[in-house]
């Protein structure tokens, strides 16, 4: 599973942005993709082969 966190928006050491928490303004976002992502799971272990939308 790939998620994206885009890139630093300063010049901040992109492993350290990679790394660290989400800020609090981007909770909603980071619990749909959590959601997304086990969805997915789930998807692949019950029905592999299948396409995933999304």
């Amino acid at each position: 599973i790939r998620m994206g966190v885009g890139k630093p928006p300063q010049k901040e050491d992109v492993v350290d942005y990679v790394l660290s928490t989400f800020p609090p303004e981007e909770a909603e976002t980071r619990t749909a993709m959590i959601t997304q992502a086990v969805t997915w799971v789930v998807t692949l272990i019950e029905a592999p082969g299948q396409p995933l939308a999304g």
